[in-house]
């Protein structure tokens, strides 16, 4: 039974974020992670290094939507990985929640 909540709890935070992105993903987002740890919310962006400060905002936004669908008491740690050499594959950090197409990952 504990293994049927704790993968209820990660398909619940992919959901979350998944939809908040809907409608924040620019060209400069190529991947997201997202990792459930207790009761923090590690979410990492994989960015462009020139990504402008705007479509940060988006991305913060879309994580204050996410941190909005779990109780009081929860935390969330953002984390920009700013990629810049898109050609190197981009460490997993919890579950992929979105990948651009063309970019290769590596298990940590």
């Amino acid at each position: 039974m504990l293994r049927v909540a704790i993968h209820s709890e990660n398909a619940s935070l992919r959901l979350s974020v998944q939809r908040a992105l809907l409608g924040a993903v620019s060209p400069n987002l190529y991947g997201a992670c997202a990792d459930l740890r207790d009761d923090l919310v590690v979410l990492t962006w994989y960015v462009a290094a020139f990504m402008p400060a705007d479509e940060r905002e988006d991305l913060q936004a879309a994580a204050t939507e996410v941190i909005a669908d779990y109780p009081e008491g929860y935390d969330i740690d953002e984390r920009f990985v700013e990629v810049a050499d898109p050609s190197m594959p981009l460490r997993t950090t919890g579950a992929w929640t979105f990948l651009r197409r063309g970019f290769r990952t590596i298990d940590t």
